[in-house]
């Protein structure tokens, strides 16, 4: 066994080296959350390239995302050593690794050399075209939405546009908007087809088709690969299962690591049932079960234990080492601002007494709707946050338009990109024209960049319109002749340029003002970005080529690839992190909240409508399972909380506390009480501070302001809304940052922000069961006081409840239970 074997089976549990070293067979791993998947999965590849001696390239791995793939790269990189070139090693998403396969064999898959990959977003507006050229009648609003969800539904199935209305769907044959919708979808598919474009279903689908009916290519890649290993299986879905099968010869080994208990993406077409019943479908199959957690305490463990146990599909029970630490708080609010007073209060006293780095600190609900409350709450406290996966980098307007020349550079044939710049910067090309081009393209069965050269070519528009298509058609095929052989930094920079969009968004800038400050920077930073750009199959390549597969990588990113796991270094990273539940798998963090733990909303309406079983049905069961992970997201602590009135939709509504309440064990969980005493003492104390008190923004602190005093905690009052623009927070807020943005809130203010003004009363008032910061004083059982009246003596126990009580026990022989305010201890000294 080599070094780099040794030390990555070195540490390793009874069942992580049983996994990691097991003989090459098919397995299926179950990885409880937190039991360390990550490591068995690269000690697990080093094992199979460093002991079994299996050649990089024909190990092939599957992950849930592209930031998790770069991870196990780099420590498969550092634990190997130079001797083994991991670049050969398959590692990345599904999507991923079959582009990699359509690019090698695009012309045996029907591709032209260079073809377009579209998001949801650019799929959409395709189908949007095709809906008014079709003129489709008995459609609503939704239809185009609804349509891209029916044709992506229809792909994760592998079904066609010829048979979607096969026997697995039967029932909908005499629905007529389906119908119009599976009319959509064989225009979809054949415009798809002439123009080379690939969207995100049709990548895997393809790969399926070619590997199926292309013996030559079938054979190729089963003489390649001996091991494929799957992460997160529980969140594959039906077509990524017959990708596999494909895939794997019946020389080749496949091993799958999930957890059933996390199967949460069943709306994206994830079937748990891919996991559970995997043993059944293979031959051969070595079961290994990871339960031991190394990430949460004791109680946190429990309270995800006894949310687990109420679905029926459990197979595990996990168990931690890490025995003891806080019980999970539940509190109680009576709105949504209390709600969020009280996060943002318990992350400063945290924050200040223990250095918990903001980072540290997630919020967690199960809609994106529910994070205004809590945006607002540190806003004004000057506490710096990000909202993950919120508005990403390559979503943002101006980096959209530039991909889209790019693309359209790269592939004249992509009608989306056509269609969304051909006005950008306005050409005074309206929607008359465009609809023009559309009917002519969908006429002649060309694309809109073909129909635009023949109109100019025969003059088939007038004035303005001409002139601008025109323009519009000539820069376009000068920048196809000006990048050919060019590197990707000067082919970028030369298309932002020379299409005008980078002086288009200089002059927005100056009438937006401060609302587009930062749109020529980011195209700047899009520049910047090619500088160092790997691609994801490491090709070297230049000009047309370049371009397109560049566009084709950044695609395939998603927003939980730019998701920050709270291990951040630097200070400018130093944010709490707000996200759905459903973006933190896989995170982990020191303190989670779980907030908003309602009926309708965890569970959610859907899954306790009487229409359908509740109890044991898929989407209870998913509910329980969302609940779960977002419990063993937290390492120290974690809060679950709720409101008994909230607005949601514009609607105000009393709400009851989640039913999943009843099923965690009580002695797990402590519940969070308001007390008016402490707020008592919290008030004459910020009297005594009256330095610190002047300091406060006037209206900050005020007799009416002081509920939700949590745990002698104090409460920081604020007065929650909108901006100055009446807006949600966003990009352009002071005080917060969307992920992939570069403002961080509550930095840099003079005098210090207020969680530096209140970070010393903090400190006097914060406790925590088992010890006290008083003043300068730190108490804890088994410290020897001293008390004015009864003597020296011993702390035995410390209670926080109303308020902090100590029992100590006095020479004397008598044992006292003191208030720890108004006892007067002081620490006993020798001296």
């Amino acid at each position: 066994m080599s070094d780099g074997s040794s030390n990555m089976t070195e540490g390793l549990n009874p069942q992580q080296l049983e996994a990691v070293t097991a003989e090459r067979t098919n397995m299926l791993i179950y990885a409880g959350a937190g039991s360390g998947k990550t490591r068995v999965l690269v000690s697990r590849i080093v094992y199979l390239l460093t002991v079994e001696r299996i050649p990089p390239c024909s190990i092939m791995a599957a992950t849930f995302t592209n930031k998790a793939a770069n991870e196990m790269k780099t420590r498969i990189a550092a634990a190997v050593g130079k001797d083994i070139d991991v670049r050969e090693l398959q590692i990345g998403t599904f999507h991923s690794i079959c582009m990699g396969i359509l690019r090698r064999y695009n012309r045996d898959a029907g591709l032209p050399p260079v073809f377009s990959v579209i998001d949801d977003t650019d799929q959409l507006a395709l189908i949007r075209q095709i809906v008014k050229r079709e003129s489709t009648e008995a459609v609503d609003k939704e239809f185009p939405k609804d349509t891209r969800n029916f044709i992506n539904r229809c792909k994760e199935k592998g079904l066609r546009a010829a048979n979607c209305f096969g026997d697995e769907i039967e029932k909908y044959r005499s629905d007529v908007k389906r119908q119009h919708m599976a009319r959509i979808y064989r225009l979809y598919e054949e415009y798809c087809f002439n123009a080379g474009v690939v969207d995100f279903g049709e990548m895997i689908l393809r790969v399926c088709e070619l590997l199926e009916n292309n013996v030559f290519v079938r054979s190729r890649f089963h003489s390649q690969i001996s091991e494929i290993l799957v992460d997160e299986f529980q969140d594959s879905n039906d077509i990524q299962l017959r990708l596999l099968a494909c895939m794997k010869s019946d020389d080749c080994h496949l091993t799958v690591v999930g957890d059933d208990d996390q199967s949460i993406y069943s709306w994206r077409g994830a079937n748990p049932r891919n996991l559970i019943e995997f043993a059944m479908r293979m031959p051969m199959v070595k079961v290994v079960k990871l339960e031991q957690n190394y990430r949460s305490t004791t109680h946190i463990l429990n309270v995800a234990n006894s949310l687990i146990a109420g679905c029926q599909e459990n197979t595990k029970n996990l168990w931690t080492e890490r025995m003891g630490g806080d019980r999970v708080g539940v509190y109680q609010a009576l709105t949504p601002r209390e709600e969020a007073e009280f996060v943002v209060n318990r992350i400063l006293s945290l924050h200040s007494r223990e250095k918990i780095p903001y980072r540290k600190f997630a919020i967690l609900y199960r809609n994106n709707s529910l994070s205004l409350s809590f945006e607002n709450a540190l806003r004004t406290a000057d506490i710096p946050y990000r909202v993950v996966a919120g508005h990403r980098f390559y979503d943002r307007r101006e980096i959209r338009d530039a991909m889209a020349y790019i693309r359209l550079v790269a592939n004249p044939k992509d009608d989306a990109s056509f269609a969304r710049v051909v006005n950008i910067p306005q050409r005074g090309i309206g929607e008359k024209s465009i609809s023009f081009l559309v009917s002519y393209a969908g006429d002649g069965g060309i694309s809109l960049f073909e129909a635009a050269e023949t109109a100019v070519r025969e003059r088939l528009l007038k004035g303005k319109a001409l002139s601008g298509l025109k323009n519009f058609v000539d820069t376009v095929n000068s920048l196809i002749e000006k990048v050919d052989g060019k590197d990707l930094v000067f082919s970028v920079n030369l298309i932002l340029k020379d299409s005008g969009l980078l002086d288009y968004y200089m002059q927005e800038e100056l009438k937006e003002k401060d609302v587009g400050k930062s749109r020529t920077g980011n195209l700047e930073e899009l520049v910047n970005s090619c500088q160092n750009y790997s691609f994801l199959d490491e090709i070297d390549c230049t000009g047309i080529e370049a371009l397109s597969a560049y566009t084709q990588d950044l695609t395939l990113q998603t927003d939980l690839d730019e998701i920050d796991d709270g291990q951040g270094k630097t200070s400018s990273d130093d944010r709490v992190n707000l996200l759905t539940i459903h973006s933190a798998k896989g995170l982990e963090f020191d303190t989670v909240f779980l907030v908003a733990f309602e009926d309708g909303i965890i569970p959610s309406s859907r899954a306790l409508s009487s229409d359908r079983e509740v109890q044991g049905s898929d989407g209870w069961n998913e509910e329980l399972r969302l609940a779960y992970v977002a419990v063993t997201r937290a390492e120290t602590r974690c809060y679950i909380s709720f409101a008994r009135n909230r607005s949601l939709y514009g609607k105000n509504f009393s709400s009851e506390p989640s039913q999943f309440f009843d099923l965690i064990n009580k002695s797990d969980i402590k519940h969070v009480r308001k007390d008016e005493k402490l707020m008592n003492i919290f008030r004459s104390r910020l009297k005594q501070e009256r330095g610190i008190f002047q300091n406060l923004p006037a209206g900050m602190i005020s007799d009416h302001e002081t509920e939700g005093y949590e745990n002698a905690v104090p409460e920081v009052p604020y007065s929650a809304g909108k901006d100055s623009h009446g807006k949600n927070a966003s990009e352009e807020n002071p005080g917060m940052s969307r992920h992939g943005g570069d403002e961080t809130a509550g930095a840099g203010k003079s005098g210090g922000t207020v969680s530096e003004r209140l970070s010393s009363i903090v400190k006097l008032l914060s406790l925590e069961d088992g010890r006290v910061d008083s003043g300068e004083l730190d108490f804890a059982v088994g410290d020897r006081v001293l008390h004015q009246k009864f003597g020296e003596g011993k702390i035995l126990n410390i209670v926080n409840d109303a308020y902090t009580k100590v029992t100590v026990e006095f020479k004397n022989g008598s044992v006292k239970q003191l208030s720890l305010r108004f006892a007067g201890l002081k620490k006993f000294s020798d001296e």
